[in-house]
């Protein structure tokens, strides 16, 4: 967004101009108390989405209104384990495994509360995951059996509404994000033996395969209505792994690694902002939560936002951003135990600057900054 700010002069009158300095963020920490471990994966408004690990137990799906205390304990009865990965207006949707599926993962769809869980696992498949969701639809994938080749497949919010997006050409397939009638992920192709980003419309046969040329393998993991995030890696990224950008097409791509980094993953999107990780000499080996607007060039590091935690955040990582700025993930301390973390965007604080104008008239005073 532009702002521009104006002054009036008038002869011998200095009148005050007022700049806007760069956004900054305000780290807060989600992990609740007396969890081993937590993460925080999406977010939406004011609420958030991710897991953790209660004291000597397996993960729980949990939600989130931005401070720890809030936190709601989504992990249905019957259900040894579960994860919310994806968030809308009104649910939450994740999978998760236990005596009610047999020991196997569902897709799960929650509505703010464990009890009202919905097992969304299709009519004859064994096992599902939900990984994103937008607005009634959740994305994610199938699988008839226990051999790995799993299907991407698209939820509207009931298990009979699945729709298979597995493309003709490909021995395994998944979506990993989702923004109204786009669904994105990745898929196993046989020609190339390699894993390709791949761009759904809400069905089979509308697969686009992102993988740029050159790339040797690729993923897509998250979009907006235009544009679609994720990684890829080939031989001139010395077969790292590199954040990338597309608009639709493979021929598309922008290669979001920041100048010096070896590697770097692109996780959400929201607008013109990009979110994910990277790693580099400049980070000490260590990952660091990212933040990009389109370039490489545009890269800020989230980490640096952590020191006031309480906790000796060593490594970091973004995973996804809601509408209004909140970018959520989770920090690593010197035992690699994960805290969940948000950063939400604080309110620019104006500075004035004096300005001293001398003419025979009213002279405009002009300063445009970018936020």
């Amino acid at each position: 967004m532009n702002h521009k700010l104006c002054a009036m002069a008038i002869v011998g009158v200095c009148i005050p101009a007022l700049e806007v300095e760069a956004t900054a963020y305000k780290a807060t920490l989600l992990h609740p108390a007396n969890f081993d471990s937590s993460g925080a994966t999406s977010a939406f408004g004011a609420f958030q989405v991710g897991s953790g690990a209660p004291s000597n137990a397996n993960r729980h799906a949990l939600l989130w209104s931005g401070t720890p205390s809030s936190v709601v304990d989504l992990n249905p009865s019957g259900f040894i384990m579960s994860y919310a990965t994806g968030i809308s207006s009104s649910t939450q949707s994740g999978y998760g495994s236990g005596s009610a599926t047999g020991g196997n993962n569902h897709a799960l769809l929650w509505s703010g509360s464990a009890n009202s869980v919905v097992d969304l696992n299709p009519a004859g498949f064994l096992r599902s995951a939900v990984y994103a969701a937008s607005g009634n639809f959740q994305a994610g994938y199938s699988d008839i059996n226990t051999d790995g080749l799993t299907h991407a497949f698209l939820w509207n919010s009931t298990a009979a509404s699945g729709v298979d997006l597995h493309p003709s050409g490909f021995a395994s397939s998944e979506a990993d994000g989702i923004s109204g009638v786009s669904q994105v992920g990745q898929g196993y192709q046989l020609a190339s033996n390699a894993y390709h980003a791949l761009l759904w419309r809400g069905t089979a046969a509308s697969v686009i395969d992102l993988n740029p040329l050159g790339f040797f393998t690729s993923e897509a993991v998250a979009a907006t209505d235009s544009n679609q995030v994720g990684q890829a890696s080939g031989l001139s990224t010395g077969f790292y792994a590199h954040a990338m950008l597309w608009q639709g097409t493979a021929a598309s791509v922008v290669d979001l690694n920041p100048a010096s980094f070896e590697q770097s993953h692109a996780t959400g999107i929201r607008g013109t902002n990009e979110v994910g990780w990277g790693e580099g000499p400049t980070t000490g080996g260590y990952y660091h939560a990212m933040m990009w607007t389109g370039s490489a060039s545009s890269a800020v590091d989230l980490h640096s936002y952590l020191s006031d935690l309480g906790i000796s955040a060593l490594s970091s990582i973004a995973l996804g951003i809601s509408d209004n700025g909140d970018i959520v993930g989770y920090a690593e301390d010197s035992f690699a135990r994960p805290y969940a973390v948000l950063w939400s965007p604080t309110v620019p604080e104006p500075t004035s600057a004096i300005l001293f104008v001398c003419g025979l008239s009213f002279a405009p005073l002009t300063r445009i900054r970018r936020v």
